[in-house]
């Protein structure tokens, strides 16, 4: 049986194909299966695939029914997966030669339950390369750390250039949320709430190729996709810790630092007024139905924090910033169309915080 299961989905990648199996085939790890999934694209793809493949048993193709999207692909060849790890590549990037052998050396001598290597970021239009931080993952060198959220949250959740355990993702049903972008930081998040330690392997080891094609699809954006995507993600990570009986202790608050961000996100990602706008109703909706109690100064002090030291741009349809709002000594209102998001309300006895329309704490105010 293979150790290593790489999954690769397919997908309109003619031009970058070879170069990704030939690097998975030259691997000096040899005990792996390459999982290569088509998702039904409409371009020499497949024959090139089919080529390589002869000979070399280690190469599993498997083809969707129709074309399902790059998280039903993801699920399928998890559910093809035979080996104790589980990897994944995008086929138009590539493994640098030791990367299976160093990754499979760093998991199985520390014990850990997931390691993490550097990445090199290839830009198609100047060739130009950048070293992924080691920390962005606060692990600057080779060592095995126990899991924090504060670790996950400073975390890339890009999948490739991890290994995970297999059993952790099956044990707890962990697959990709269909039909959503953003279908990795879910995973990556869930599998997190269960892994207990983390190791990094600090060589860059994945080459990943960043070109237009594959960091969004403008015309969905525009549509304000992106933006409730980011909402929707947030939203399935909570049903999926409500589900396993997690909204408790730690995993309450590490919910609660996710939401936050990927609310600002959603605004970041909003095309226009009207995608704002959804984002803001999604929101404040979901917040309504899943915290009404009072009790949670956290959101409020996280809010503030998070909101005023937050170097994200915000989109010019609300370039009036939270600071301002939170500094002001008098009622003040941050709101998108009808909605309000962030609001302060300040009497002589009191102080009341607002989060999506919600109360979340009241405190008085010191003579």
């Amino acid at each position: 049986m293979p150790k290593i299961s790489i999954i690769v989905p397919v997908y309109n990648v003619e031009k970058y194909i070879a170069k990704c199996i030939h690097a998975l085939q030259a691997q000096t790890f040899r005990d792996i299966e390459i999982i290569c999934i088509d998702d039904r694209g409409n371009d020499a793809s497949m024959d090139i695939l089919r080529e390589i493949a002869r000979g070399d048993k280690r190469i599993k193709i498997i083809q969707n029914t129709k074309n399902s999207g790059i998280a039903q692909t993801r699920n399928a060849g998890l559910g093809a997966a035979i080996a104790p790890y589980v990897m994944w590549c995008d086929s138009d990037d590539w493994y640098e030669p030791q990367m299976c052998e160093m990754m499979y050396n760093a998991i199985t001598s520390t014990g850990a339950d997931i390691a993490v290597c550097g990445v090199n970021t290839i830009y198609e239009a100047d060739v130009h390369c950048r070293q992924s931080d080691a920390q962005a993952f606060f692990i600057p060198r080779a060592e095995t750390r126990l899991v924090s959220p504060e670790i996950v949250n400073s975390s890339s959740v890009s999948l490739w250039n991890k290994i995970f355990r297999r059993d952790i993702i099956t044990e707890n049903q962990i697959t990709f949320p269909p039909n959503l972008h953003y279908e990795d930081d879910f995973f990556f998040r869930a599998y997190m709430c269960h892994a207990k330690t983390i190791t990094y392997v600090p060589t860059r080891l994945y080459n990943y190729r960043r070109n237009a094609g594959s960091i969004m699809n403008k015309t969905f954006n525009q549509t304000g996709g992106y933006s409730t995507d980011c909402l929707k993600i947030a939203m399935a990570f909570y049903e999926y810790l409500a589900q396993h009986n997690m909204l408790d202790g730690k995993y309450d608050e590490y919910w609660q630092t996710v939401f936050i961000p990927y609310f600002k996100l959603a605004l970041a990602r909003a095309p226009n007024k009207n995608a704002a706008d959804m984002a803001a109703m999604m929101a404040r909706n979901f917040a309504h139905d899943k915290y009404t109690h009072p009790s949670a100064d956290f959101w409020t002090d996280r809010a503030v924090r998070l909101i005023t030291e937050s170097k994200m741009r915000i989109p010019r349809i609300m370039q009036r910033s939270f600071i301002r709002h939170i500094c002001d000594e008098y009622k003040n209102e941050y709101a998108i169309g009808p909605i309000s998001v962030f609001k302060i309300k300040y009497t002589p006895t009191r102080t009341t915080y607002h989060l999506f329309g919600i109360p979340f704490i009241i405190k008085r105010h010191r003579s």
